[in-house]
């Protein structure tokens, strides 16, 4: 009887503990392993806001109400770069700025804005009002995603993390076709 309660008792903390993890698992930093994009059989891109990343468990849970509204990211080699292109919705009743991303994926990731042809970095980010859905195009403003560590082939799956005025937010984006510039950086 001692040994099943035991075993019970392990169950339940092993339990907890990928709870735990799970909730922690945007980072993989101290893992050992670099990131590489998980294969997926969905054909089809698209992105959700996930409550994963690096959270101090003593204090309630607070993410950006954040949806990648049709955003995807293109596929590209490793050492190469691509955009996060399509919508970022803001499903909150109050203004949120988009001040910074990154990527575990990536050595670096900007927030780009291109005007008359020319592209530069968005250092002002971006505020999207409640309801609102902030569009993301080669030709205007985009996610520059640089330094890729792994190859992207269509059908992975990456996260991209936005820090934001009401929290973090972490895209978790379908790889599709190709980025094809529209700009020369």
């Amino acid at each position: 009887m001692q040994h099943s309660k035991t075993l019970t008792s392990l169950a339940a903390v092993a339990a907890l503990a990928l709870g735990l993890t799970a909730c922690g698992s945007g980072s993989s930093q101290g893992s050992g392993s670099s990131p590489s994009a998980s294969q997926s059989s969905s054909s089809s891109p698209s992105a959700s806001a996930s409550t994963s990343g690096d959270v101090d468990e003593t204090k309630p849970h607070h993410h950006a109400p954040i949806e990648g509204a049709s955003a995807t990211i293109g596929a590209a080699e490793k050492g190469g770069k691509t955009y996060v292109l399509g919508g970022l919705k803001n499903e909150g009743d109050k203004p949120i700025t988009v001040e910074s991303a990154s990527s575990d994926y990536a050595s670096t990731v900007e927030l780009h804005k291109t005007v008359n042809g020319a592209m530069s970095v968005d250092e002002k980010g971006w505020t999207i009002k409640p309801g609102e859905t902030f569009t993301l195009s080669h030709d205007g403003y985009h996610i520059a995603v640089k330094g890729l560590k792994a190859d992207l082939k269509k059908g992975d799956k990456i996260v991209v993390n936005l820090k934001t005025s009401a929290g973090p937010a972490h895209l978790e984006l379908t790889v599709g076709e190709a980025a094809s510039g529209g700009h020369h950086h």
